[in-house]
């Protein structure tokens, strides 16, 4: 580089005859302290008399000391600067300017309205263009990732171009947990810098994959880019010939060379003395620190359930029967108003006063959009918080991707939320919907979704009725930590709480005895037998026409209609009432029915002595 190039560069340049003053970059300088010369084999040299180095100055210019030598001889400071042809917005209003000669400067504004020509300071960031989430392009410099996420990608850049240590693990960090697809410059710098990228993203990314571009573009030139590739065949097909490259190209694995041992063990005797803490439990044997997922279909009252659970956890009252452990709730109520909750919160507390420590909320940026960051601002705000209700998961899930699968957008989304929960050791819950497909077999095969929402929940709750109307439910619980169960529960209109009826099992065995004692064959049958003893037998119409006058019912439509019903009420008859049915037939197709008490065997009497008290 020529002194005349460099001196380009520079801010209030004075002087002349091999000797020039400027303001320094590498400083907020407002006196011109950096003194400009020519040295031996027109050589640049500097001296800045605040005393930064040169490797400072030259890095806030984007140059390195290696641009400090020339051959040429030093001519005269040219009166004309190169022309800014492209202005990159950075973070923290810092902007890289693009120059007609190619050559670039950092700049950022001083505040009172002119700029200071250095980055010093300034943390280092990828350059972006959209989110980072979901799958995430990274290119050589900023032409390129504006010409990606043109073509619809997410797309980010490192600041400083390609090179070797470049990269910076800053980068990494704002990419972990992504997916990473990294597009080579056909060049030798081009594939080392692409294999740096995507070694420092292996491990931190969930996965990455390094682009080759000449693999789908035959004949590709020396240096051209994801650019050239654009401008040679056209936004389509360049997508069509990405899209090919990307499902013909593995994820990225290091040289067996460079694996390192990364697996983190503990031995079985050492963790079998490892003293850990018990699962922190928000409501006992149900809801535990970590993620949890409450899902129905639409309009089932889940809404009513969740805020009744937040009322009282916040209290440190009982939820469906169940113990909680008191601490601060977080409820985002994001498809209500703050008048339908005060209305159903009045309803629930039924004139007691509200619980401390219990915040709604109904607005939340979305997942990718800084929800993480109103959370962990208002975990600060309130460090007592133990659960976060998110009503629906549905209101803060981002924007969909290309090239994504959906089980794999699920789980990333739902995975992020399992990962914050775990970092912050609170309960965060997601009201989720059920589709409308039915399943006898599982409920939990009905939520919304592919399974990686499922698959990344700590407890999953599933909300069911046979029908619609129908007023009672099924609690279906399945977990990690949590022992599975499905419970019947009920809501009661007046209080609108739901009720825990009890266990599903033992729920529909009194549910299926009150039936049987309630059935008007039943009762025609016992009264038959209270007055013959020794037992009863007769037709099938004799029968019906007994149960008109003693149940004051008909038994059944027609006589081969209550043989049906007897021949399913058999087990039961003998299981509660120890009551026998014998059918039997004659030749003509007809038949009576017989009833009579089962003979118990006799009990033998047994000494005290006798029995064994162990």
């Amino acid at each position: 580089m020529t002194v005349n190039e460099f001196l380009s560069r520079l801010d209030g340049v004075k002087g002349g005859h091999g000797q020039w003053m400027a303001r320094c970059p590498a400083h907020d300088d407002r006196r011109a302290s950096l003194s400009v010369s020519v040295g031996e084999g027109g050589r640049v040299l500097l001296n800045c008399h605040a005393g930064c180095s040169t490797e400072d100055i030259c890095a806030a210019l984007g140059l390195t000391v290696k641009d400090l030598f020339t051959e040429d001889k030093p001519k005269e400071y040219p009166r004309e600067r190169p022309q800014i042809v492209e202005i990159y917005p950075y973070h923290h209003d810092l902007q890289k300017i693009r120059y007609s000669d190619k050559s670039f400067l950092w700049r950022r504004p001083d505040g009172k309205g002119r700029w200071i020509w250095n980055r010093q300071g300034v943390p280092n960031a990828l350059f972006q263009a959209g989110e980072l989430t979901g799958v995430v392009a990274i290119a050589e410099g900023e032409k390129d990732v504006l010409t990606l996420h043109r073509l619809g990608w997410s797309a980010a850049c490192g600041e400083h171009g390609a090179g070797k240590d470049k990269w910076k693990p800053e980068y990494s960090e704002q990419l972990r947990g992504l997916t990473v697809v990294v597009f080579m410059d056909n060049d030798d710098v081009g594939r080392a810098y692409g294999a740096e990228t995507a070694a420092a993203l292996h491990g931190v990314a969930a996965s990455v994959r390094l682009l080759d571009l000449s693999r789908v573009w035959e004949g590709m030139p020396e240096h051209a880019d994801i650019s050239d590739l654009v401008s040679k065949y056209g936004d389509e097909k360049a997508c069509e010939m990405v899209a090919q490259l990307i499902d013909m190209t593995p994820e990225w694995e290091p040289p067996n060379d460079q694996k390192k041992p990364a697996l983190e063990t503990i031995t079985a005797a050492d963790l079998q003395q490892k003293d850990l803490p018990p699962i922190k439990f928000i409501v006992d044997k149900l809801l535990s620190a970590g993620l949890n997922i409450l899902a129905s279909p639409p309009k089932y009252g889940k809404s009513w359930m969740v805020l009744a659970l937040c009322l009282a956890v916040a209290a440190g009252g009982r939820f469906l029967g169940y113990m909680t452990n008191q601490c601060g709730c977080l409820y985002l109520a994001l498809e209500d108003s703050q008048r339908r909750l005060k209305t159903r919160m009045n309803k629930l507390l039924a004139g007691k006063p509200a619980p401390a420590g219990f915040h709604f909320a109904t607005t939340a940026s979305p997942i990718d959009g800084g929800l993480f960051d109103e959370l962990e601002d208002f975990l600060k705000k309130h460090p007592d918080t133990g659960l976060i209700v998110v009503d629906t998961l549905q209101r803060v899930r981002g924007a969909s991707h290309r090239a994504e699968a959906a089980y794999a957008a699920d789980y990333r989304e739902v995975g992020a939320l399992k990962a914050f929960a775990d970092q912050h050791n609170v309960a965060l819950l997601l009201v989720h919907h059920l589709r409308k497909m039915k399943d006898d077999g599982d409920p939990f095969n009905m939520i919304s979704g592919t399974n990686g929402i499922m698959g990344a929940a700590d407890t999953t709750m599933v909300l069911t009725k046979e029908k619609r109307g129908d007023s009672n439910a099924t609690f279906s619980v399945v977990g990690r930590d949590v022992e599975s169960s499905d419970t019947v529960l009920r809501f009661n209109k007046d209080t609108c709480y739901w009720e825990n009826l009890g266990d599903a099992d033992w729920f529909a065995e009194q549910q299926a005895r009150q039936e049987y004692q309630e059935s008007p064959v039943v009762k025609t049958i016992k009264k038959l037998l209270e007055q013959s003893p020794e037992g009863w037998s007769g037709t099938s119409q004799q029968l019906l026409d007994a149960g008109t006058f003693i149940s004051r019912a008909r038994l059944a439509q027609s006589a081969r209609d209550l043989s049906g019903k007897l021949k399913r009420l058999d087990n039961l008859l003998f299981e509660y009432d120890n009551i026998i049915h014998e059918r039997k037939t004659n030749g003509s197709g007809g038949g009576k029915h017989r009833f009579y008490y089962a003979e118990l065997p006799p009990f033998e009497e047994v000494e005290q002595s006798e029995i064994d008290p162990f």
